[in-house]
């Protein structure tokens, strides 16, 4: 199982070449950073020509899947700031699927909770499951 013996830099790589096959499969073009400085872990170039900036965050757990759209550690954490992304991409990769989430439907939250172990689930993220039209 992915995850057991890696540390978080190497998740966060995996996730975003994750991310680009994904998007290039669905007709997108993208551009990965190459660095920690960032301010967006990709850029992607819609089929219909649109700019989107990506922060790309992803798990390896099966149960209790959260995810914490932050920067920084511990006291230091804080919410990513809306303005400086378009689209939150989050990977639950025990269960291959994506969200695809608009920033204005992040922030402020410092934890999403999302459920890819039930398909029929009304959670709050639920709706930007595989939501790959947002780059239409």
């Amino acid at each position: 199982m992915i995850g057991e013996k890696l540390q978080n830099k190497q998740l966060g790589t995996i996730f975003e070449a994750a991310f680009a096959y994904h998007a290039l499969c669905n007709g997108c073009e993208v551009f990965l950073s190459q660095g920690e400085f960032s301010v967006v872990d990709a850029v992607v170039i819609s089929p219909m020509d649109q700019l989107f900036r990506v922060q790309i965050r992803g798990t390896a757990k099966q149960k209790g899947v959260s995810i914490s759209p932050t920067t920084g550690r511990g006291a230091n954490k804080k919410p990513l700031d809306q303005t400086k992304y378009e689209v939150l991409a989050v990977y639950a990769h025990a269960y291959r699927i994506w969200y695809l989430i608009p920033s204005a439907m992040v922030a402020p939250a410092k934890t999403l909770k999302i459920y890819p172990m039930f398909p029929e689930s009304r959670g709050q993220y639920e709706i930007y499951r595989d939501n790959w039209k947002i780059f239409k």
